[in-house]
């Protein structure tokens, strides 16, 4: 019995060795690369050679961030997927032979290198040899001139061979440091590359017959990802806004995406897509004085204040100066190669050109459309809090664009004016986009103090407040602008707003927003008054 347990062993551990040893080990390269707004899906291709029959094809150097669960080969006629793997190893040269390889090599090289050192030592103790022992006696002492030149000759012949010998040794030890240098590079980058993506794929293959097969395969790594930014550009108030639509791409896979076919997308997998399920909602009755005697205890047991939970932030690098000195007008860009896709989820931007995406998690810029959009200006401005006019820019019809909330850098005229944010969210049928300030545009809010009076009557105080405001074009060309300020509101019967002068302004009854429409001619200048009376009890203080 014994006996038969230690065979069945015996066969298993053989079994297991050589099915450990059988992968085949090949090289894949990185294609194509969806990138999410929080993730990406990456897609490699391999080629190798297939016997038929099983077999086992290891695919290394992958993301150690990779989802296995999410891991795709696509299918072929030559063979049929029977499995997928997924593990870590982290430098192991029996894995990868190209470790063993190079430094195979690396020991030979420097092998070299020592006997070309051998070889100089011998050579500079064959110099000082005869340069110690340079001296010339003859028979009897008597030193003829031929005995110099020959002795002379001598020395000088050596030396000549032997710095010709160092002259060769010098230049082939340059040349196998050189090879040293290189083979260590190669070394470095793959041991770096498996201790940062030591990930490994063994996929199970059965194939027909012998053939050489192309392998695809995918998966998806939450390390990467993209953030919409905006350029805005327009020479003046007739002409249309020059729109560009970028993405900056970063990611910390640990693999450098080389040549790759780029797509970006709106949509974003680390989300769940589970619809929520909703559950029972049970109403509970308490009394109101057990609470709040509770309440007062648990006021008194507080030591330390709650703990703030922390909104964390993702840090994308700051490329703002090639922002602000970049330029797509009139030149091609990436979005004359991109392909717009929407579906019932997401937009897709496909970019035709190939992408190089380090991993360095330094935003890329990538221009995804570049657009020219009718848009219609106004100025806009609310001199109780600012006394700056801002042209602004209406768009309609940008819906079809695909837009996420981000930043814009805003241009006029050729001129950097400032940043903005676009939100989608808050949009309507028509985007509101800020093109800056206008200096030639001035706008005053000045309280005018004769029409300001307080006193009381009948129980009540009455206080009144008025205020001019004048807004004066000093181009050259009329201007639209439109002026924002306000009456105050009450809920309070006993506290009662009355608006005696508006100039014609359009009132909101519900939020106290007063609007004004003007047309101003070039130099010239407008005017309005906003006076209103506030009463309430005379007990009680108004702050105005």
């Amino acid at each position: 019995m014994n006996k038969t347990i230690f065979l069945w062993l015996a066969i298993f551990s053989v079994s297991g060795a050589w099915s450990q040893g059988k992968e085949k080990v090949v090289v894949s390269k990185v294609t194509d690369v969806v990138v999410f707004t929080a993730g990406a899906q990456i897609t490699h291709l391999a080629n190798t050679s297939l016997k038929s029959g099983e077999n086992v094809i290891r695919v290394m150097g992958l993301p150690a961030g990779l989802d296995a669960s999410s891991i795709q080969v696509a299918g072929n006629s030559q063979y049929t997927i029977m499995s997928t793997k997924h593990q870590l190893i982290y430098n192991d040269a029996s894995v990868n032979p190209r470790i063993k390889e190079l430094k195979d090599s690396i020991e030979e090289i420097q092998y070299k290198v020592a006997e070309i050192a051998v070889q100089k030592e011998v050579i500079q103790q064959e110099k000082a040899l005869l340069l110690a022992n340079y001296s010339i006696k003859g028979s009897n002492s008597v030193i003829t001139a031929e005995d110099i030149i020959e002795v002379a000759d001598m020395v000088k012949e050596r030396l000549r061979i032997n710095g010709y010998k160092l002259l060769d040794l010098n230049t082939k030890e340059n040349k196998h440091q050189q090879v040293l240098q290189k083979l260590q590079m190669r070394l470095n980058n793959i041991e770096g590359n498996n201790a940062t993506n030591p990930s490994v794929i063994d996929i199970v293959l059965l194939a027909k017959n012998e053939a050489k097969a192309d392998i695809k395969f995918s998966y998806f790594v939450g390390n990467a990802g993209w953030v919409p930014n905006y350029d805005l550009r327009s020479d003046d108030v007739n002409s249309p806004i020059d729109f560009s639509y970028k993405a900056k791409v970063y990611q910390s896979t640990g693999l450098d995406w080389d040549d790759v076919k780029l797509t970006i997308s709106t949509g974003n997998p680390s989300v769940a897509g589970q619809l929520p399920v909703v559950n029972p909602w049970w109403l509970y009755m308490y009394d109101p004085a057990v609470l709040n005697q509770r309440n007062r205890k648990l006021k008194y047991r507080a030591d330390q204040p709650a703990p703030v939970m922390m909104e964390r932030q993702m840090s994308v690098a700051d490329d703002r100066e090639g922002n602000l000195l970049g330029s797509y007008n009139g030149g091609v860009t990436s979005a004359s190669y991109t392909t717009m896709n929407t579906n019932v989820v997401n937009t897709e931007f496909v970019i035709s050109v190939p992408y190089d995406i380090p991993s360095d998690n330094q935003g890329v810029e990538v221009v995804m459309q570049h657009e020219s959009i009718k848009a219609e200006y106004r100025y806009m401005c609310v001199p109780k809090l600012d006394p700056s006019a801002y042209l602004m820019a209406f768009m309609t019809n940008w819906s079809q664009y695909g837009l996420l909330a981000g930043e814009s850098n805003i241009y006029f005229k050729g001129t950097f004016v400032g940043q903005g944010f676009i939100d989608p969210a808050l949009a309507n049928d028509t985007l509101q986009v800020n093109m800056g300030r206008d200096l030639s545009v001035v706008v005053n809010r000045t309280m005018v103090k004769d029409f300001c009076k307080s006193g009381a009557w009948a129980g009540k105080k009455w206080v009144t407040k008025a205020y001019d405001i004048s807004v004066k074009n000093q181009k050259m060309i009329p201007i639209k602008i439109e002026v924002i300020d306000q009456i105050p509101l009450s809920n309070n019967g006993d506290l009662e707003v009355i608006a005696e002068e508006i100039s014609g302004g359009v009132a909101n009854k519900e939020t106290g927003e007063l609007r004004w429409m003007l047309d101003i001619g070039a130099n010239q200048q407008v005017k309005k008054q906003l006076k209103f009376t506030v009463k309430y009890p005379k007990k009680m203080v108004v702050d105005l």
